[in-house]
């Protein structure tokens, strides 16, 4: 299992090291403003990194995953 956590985060990296995460989030925000305005708690399955979920804390946003 070690060993595939290794390639695994090689690869992971190579595929999203240069993600815009901010730009993305100000994405979900813009949805979430538009179709739930009243909006401030996000359920997130499958959050991986947390990347997305830190960005959304910042805007006041209540994670829960």
């Amino acid at each position: 299992m070690a060993i595939f956590k290794k390639t695994y985060a090689k690869y992971y990296d190579l595929m999203y090291g240069q993600k815009d995460y901010t730009d993305e989030v100000y994405f979900f925000n813009t949805l979430i403003k538009k179709f739930a305005p009243q909006g401030k708690s996000i359920l997130s399955i499958g959050a991986g990194t947390l990347n997305h979920e830190r960005h959304l804390a910042k805007l006041g946003y209540s994670i829960y995953g």
